[in-house]
């Protein structure tokens, strides 16, 4: 996941297989894939190139390490903190690109305390 962003429709298939689910809608395209216990929307933009992309964790994780290192995110997004900490049901960071440069963000949405999906943008925070 850590290099999915910005990577093209060809590349997302040959590292995740076919999609599920492949939807034209507002100028872009959806790509839904899914596994053995994870679920992944890949939002590809005009220039055809992975813009966005959501991945479902259903067990959940406790803290944002739990929930990102599995998927190659950290230390790209550090600090940690623990979902039952978090005052909204969303921590964000920002999300060290190629070559360190910080042109993307990460969104983790908590439910009952626990990290529940992971959201990757490929834009800087406007938060």
């Amino acid at each position: 996941m850590d290099r999915l962003i910005g990577a093209g429709p060809d590349e997302v298939t040959r590292r995740l297989g076919r999609p599920v689910a492949d939807r034209s809608a507002g100028g872009g395209r959806w790509l839904r894939f899914e596994g053995r216990g994870w679920g992944l929307r890949v939002r590809l933009g005009a220039d055809h190139r992975v813009a966005s992309w959501t991945l479902r964790l259903p067990g959940g994780a406790s803290t944002l390490r739990e929930a990102t290192e599995p998927v190659g995110l950290w230390p790209a997004c550090a600090p940690d903190a623990a979902a039952g900490s978090a005052g909204r049901p969303l921590l964000r960071r920002r999300l060290s690109g190629p070559e360190g440069s910080t042109d993307r963000s990460l969104t983790a949405t908590v439910r009952g305390g626990r990290i529940v999906a992971l959201t990757a943008f490929d834009e800087p925070p406007d938060w």
